[in-house]
């Protein structure tokens, strides 16, 4: 289409030889040219128009990834309903239904097809309390700390190594999540046999200390405590 444009305005052929001789129809060249002729170049768009315009979605995406850093993120619904009243209140003319009052399932696919970096995922349930003692000034606080406790003024230690230790825990469920299975059709109840029927955790701690290879182990499981300590066999790096 570039080509057949640059064609006719350039080198001076003829619309209908231009249209033949590459192939386009001529009123699709037609309209390229009076495009070019106002200077909004050849922008070949296939299937139709987006209903949002280029800059209207870019800050939609904005938007989205700015609740989902405030935890606040928004749902594939909420979405929806958010571009439908944007519409309305715009004027914006959109074959949403005005029944559901909600953008469409095939819009919202296209929109996400068009802007790669936004996906849907199953958030982490954060408390109101971690949300709020996790932040810059009181992470930036606890190294500041933490470095004048470790550090005098001129960088040398003040505690030895092997009196730091890493303390880090996690927790095993030893109740696995069921995959799906075949099975008759029509059947009510359909089991798998597992260790408990309800989930079970086990507490598992891990204490390191620095230069040492010694490592003590802990793990709490339903009520009781087992300490156990075990040897690695990599020297850690100083």
């Amino acid at each position: 289409m570039k080509i057949a444009v640059s064609s006719v305005l350039i080198n001076g052929m003829s619309k209908k030889k231009a249209a033949r001789e590459f192939g386009v129809p001529r009123a699709t060249l037609q309209r390229h040219i009076k495009n070019a002729e106002k200077g909004a170049g050849v922008k070949k768009q296939l299937g139709r128009k987006c209903i949002l315009a280029e800059d209207q979605e870019e800050d939609l995406a904005a938007r989205l990834v700015e609740m989902e850093n405030r935890l606040y993120g928004l749902t594939i619904e909420d979405v929806r309903r958010l571009v439908y009243v944007f519409c309305q209140q715009n004027n914006i003319s959109h074959p949403f239904s005005h029944e559901k009052q909600m953008a469409g399932r095939k819009w919202l696919a296209a929109y996400f097809k068009r802007h790669k970096e936004l996906s849907v995922r199953l958030p982490e349930k954060t408390s109101i309390s971690r949300a709020l003692g996790f932040n810059w000034p009181k992470v930036n606080m606890y190294f500041d700390l933490l470095e004048k406790t470790l550090f005098d003024a001129d960088g040398n230690s003040l505690i030895p190594l092997c009196n730091i230790y890493n303390v880090d825990e996690t927790g095993f469920n030893i109740c696995q999540k069921s995959r799906k299975i075949v099975a008759k059709k029509g059947k009510k109840s359909v089991g798998i046999l597992t260790s408990a029927e309800k989930g079970k955790n086990v507490t598992m701690v891990v204490v390191f200390r620095h230069l040492v290879t010694m490592s003590h182990q802990c793990s709490y499981f339903l009520g009781c405590v087992c300490v156990q300590s075990f040897w690695i066999e990599v020297q850690l790096e100083q």
